[in-house]
This record gives C-alpha cells, structure tokens and sequence, in this order.
C-alpha cells in the first residue's frame, strides 16, 4: 500500500498547530458504544464516522489490532504504512495511517482520505479482492478508523510487492527466482480488465503497488495482488455509477449475479475516453512487468505464456479493445496450466 512518494522521502511532517474550532462549528458524531470500530463499512457509501477527539481512532484501532508488534514498511507525501498484528487472529495486517490536512472532512460529505477504503469495499461487494481464476485481485480492506485529524485503514497483508524482491539481492535469490512472470502477468492483466469493467481506473500501476506471494513449491501457486487505490478514479456513465453506488447489493449474490451487472455495465458504458485510458494503463502494466522481468533475469527476451483467463471482447462498437476482455470470476482456463506453455514473449501475452 505504498503511496506515490514512497521511499523517496523522510516521513511527511505535519504541523499539528491547526486551528481547532467549537463543536458546534461542524457535525460531530458521537462514537457508537465500545467504541471498537468507529464506523465499519457496512456500505459501499459509508465512511469512517469522525469524533472529535484527536488519537480516538488510534484508540480504538489498538483494541483490535497490535501496532507494536510490527513496523514501518512506507512512508510517502499521503501518509505511513506499517505492519500490525491482528489481536483476534494473530495474522499480520497492514495499516495506512493518514494525518488529515486542516478541515478535510468537516466541511465535506465524503473526506478524500477515506475514499480509498470506500473504494476497496466496492471491490470487495463485487469479487473483485480474489479473483481465483487468474491468482489475483485488489487488497482486501478488514476495518477503517477515523477522528479529526487521522484515519486508518487496515488491510490484509498481500505479501512483498515486486519492487522489494527485484531490489532485494543475494539475500532474496530464492524468492527472486519463485518469480513466475507469465503467471505475473497473466494476473495483473486480468485483475486490471476486471476492475476496468467495474469502471475504475487504478491510475498508479508500479512495482511497489504490486504485492505478489506464493504458496507451495510451483510458482503457478502464486497470489497477484493489487494495492494502494489511493489514486484510482472511477467513470461516471450512468451504467457504471449504478453499479459502484449500489455494489453492496452483490455483497452476498452468487459469482454469476456479479459477473452478469458487470458485463452488463460495461457493454452499456458510453464513455469512449475511459475506454481508451483502460487500454493505455493495460498496455503500461504490460511494458512494465516486461521491464523488471528483464530486470530480474537479465535474459532478453522473456519466454511467457499466452494463456488467458478471459473470453473475447465484449461487443461495444467504438469502444472496445483488443486488450479489454470480458470479466470472468470462474472461468477455469488457466487450471492445469504450467511451464512447458511458457513459449512466447511477454510482449505478446495480453
């Protein structure tokens, strides 16, 4: 969940002399009794009710979560990322911490801060946080926390992302070499034409947004996610917007009712320009993972797969391209797949 300043600076510092006004200057919301979640994302278009006690969202973060037994993994112009310990599961979750700018929030329907958790559990109504098919999807959001001055976001802890373990050296060899980038890219370009199709763009493709984890001794046993949706956009035709708005109506439906309002949205979109902005973050995701293939194996070129885990195109006429490919949760075209497909370069996979 890195930010787009990542590992280029010092921790953001921010002044903490803000002006404070009364109470009644701006709606507070009194924290529900307990106190343990101040506001879960029980819908798609909830957010993290604020209190107007600073460190009250730490607070109650720490109820659930133990932040001292992990560390600081990033730091960035939009906020801080550490690992925590999950007080319930004793499983490793991450936590975005993002101190509040003056007033963001208390004037305003819907703080900018918290839309990226909005946005995550829109994903996760509609399947899109694992996406079996393909060994992929967005991080899962578990919780979100907010007060005046900061929110948190807990999320699932994804694995390393591609820029730590090509950066890593000698010490990573093994894990540098479980690196399957067929099935990299395979992953990565499913879980893009998915999220392009529930019509939103994640406008932040990079290594370090790009957690990958595996299980077992084949690489094809491997787990592509995508992180930090803090720069995503979403397109605002009238079929997408129904679907994004009314999302946590699918939270509970069978994979076919999902896949049927998203195939339906997308064929139904009229907005030619989010059409062409899918094909070009599809087409830099590709070059990119070309890139650190390279990289990672200094061989030129990169023998991949060209096994897909979509059907053709949908039909929108004027619209649609050959990399967009129709949304598919179960289909099972790539089960069975392994190295010995590995045939033609990366270039040519999507």
């Amino acid at each position: 969940m890195s930010d787009k300043n990542s590992g280029l600076e010092s921790p953001t510092k921010c002044s903490r002399q803000t002006l404070r006004l009364p109470p009644e200057a701006f709606a507070v919301v009194t924290p529900p009794t307990g106190g343990d979640l101040l506001s879960p994302l029980s819908a798609p278009s909830a957010t993290p009710a604020a209190t107007s006690t600073p460190g009250s969202a730490l607070s109650s973060l720490q109820r659930s979560y133990d932040m001292r037994c992990g560390e600081r993994i990033a730091v960035g112009g939009f906020g801080t990322v550490y690992t925590a310990l999950c007080r319930s599961s004793g499983e490793t979750v991450v936590v975005k911490n993002v101190n509040k700018p003056p007033y963001e929030g208390r004037f305003s329907e819907t703080p900018k801060c918290d839309e990226e958790a909005q946005l995550l559990r829109i994903c996760k109504d509609l399947g899109l946080d694992d996406i079996k098919s393909c060994g992929g999807g967005v991080t899962t959001v578990l919780d979100a926390y907010s007060d005046v001055d900061s929110f948190y976001m807990v999320c699932q802890h994804e694995g390393e992302d591609l820029q730590q373990i090509v950066a890593s050296g000698d010490d990573a060899d093994e894990c540098r070499q479980s690196l399957n980038w067929s099935r990299i890219a395979q992953s990565l370009s499913s879980t893009l034409t998915a999220l392009h199709h529930c019509g939103i763009l994640h406008n932040d493709i990079r290594p370090e947004n790009i957690a990958y984890s595996h299980d077992g001794d084949s690489s094809w046993h491997s787990t592509v996610k995508l992180i930090d949706l803090g720069l995503a956009s979403t397109c605002h035709c009238p079929a997408h917007s129904e679907l994004l708005h009314h999302s946590s109506r699918y939270a509970d439906a069978g994979e076919g009712a999902r896949r049927e309002a998203i195939r339906r949205a997308w064929d139904s979109c009229t907005d030619a320009d989010f059409k062409a902005r899918c094909e070009t973050e599809l087409s830099d995701a590709a070059d990119m993972v070309e890139n650190l293939a390279e990289i990672n194996s200094g061989e030129d070129p990169v023998e991949c797969s060209t096994t897909s885990v979509y059907t053709p195109t949908v039909n929108t006429p004027g619209c649609a391209s050959s990399r967009q490919q129709s949304f598919s949760t179960d289909c099972t075209t790539n089960r069975g797949v392994n190295e010995s497909t590995d045939s033609v370069q990366l270039k040519k996979l999507v």
